[in-house]
């Protein structure tokens, strides 16, 4: 399943012959019963009688697992791997089948953007836990070999692995075209920009013209209280004005 941790390989026992495994009825029941009973190559000698008989997934997984308990962690990715070439074949055939009838209908279909429903989505989601699950037995399978080198090129298997998943994502849908429309008026066209302009004119008008009265009422009262009051029996116009004495 995906997910999957593989576990380190257990000891082997002493059974295993591929004959044994051909009097056996191959069927997972028996799988599993020779690995309880330590008869790791029993086990894997029935699992890959029974992919042999029934290549499905799960028989494939059952039998990668067989491999791994015997510590060969390279023949159980070659399972996985053959697992899940097929499974990319029959998307494959299925968006071929895609094409070839939209062109009896006289339409020409990309490949690419074909929609395989429900079905083509289980089978991609599949193929994305085979990934996994090889992802998985790729974290095990370090350091099993002493004299193994590290990985020069991991990061290139780790990136086209990416690339293959991003592939088999479904493609967005095309965005909507656009609709003919009015085009849009231009903002000093519209009647509110002018009502609203003429508004604020005519309040910065006011608040000048309430400054400048505030200002001249100002300075006449701060003129009056600095002329000294007229001495008796003199009219005159104050400080520097026409005086006239009787």
């Amino acid at each position: 399943p995906a997910g999957v941790a593989w576990a380190a390989p257990a000891p082997e026992g002493t059974g295993g012959e591929a004959a044994a495994a051909k009097s056996i009825e191959p069927s997972p029941e028996a799988v599993e019963a020779a690995i309880e009973a330590g008869d790791l190559s029993l086990a894997r000698d029935i699992a890959v009688a029974l992919r042999e008989a029934d290549p499905s997934l799960e028989n494939r997984r059952l039998e990668a697992r067989t491999w791994v308990t015997l510590g060969d962690y390279a023949a159980a990715k070659a399972t996985l791997e053959a697992g899940q070439a097929e499974l990319e074949e029959e998307l494959d055939a299925m968006r071929q089948a895609a094409v070839d009838e939209a062109a009896e209908a006289g339409e020409e279909l990309d490949p690419a953007s074909v929609d395989l429903g429900s079905e083509g989505a289980a089978i991609t989601a599949q193929i994305g836990a085979l990934d996994e699950e090889l992802a998985a037995l790729d974290e095990a399978s370090r350091g099993t070999v002493a004299d193994e080198p590290e990985s020069t090129h991991r990061e290139a298997m780790d990136d086209e692995r990416a690339a293959r998943l991003a592939a088999l994502a479904p493609k967005p849908s095309p965005p909507p075209a656009p609709i003919d429309g009015p085009a849009p008026i231009e903002i000093h066209k519209k009647w509110y920009f002018w009502v609203t302009l003429g508004a604020i004119v005519a309040s910065a008008g006011a608040i000048v013209a309430l400054g400048i009265r505030n200002g001249v009422d100002e300075r006449n009262e701060h003129s009056s209280a600095q002329l000294p009051a007229p001495a008796p029996g003199k009219v005159g116009l104050g400080a520097g004005g026409v005086v006239f004495r009787f």
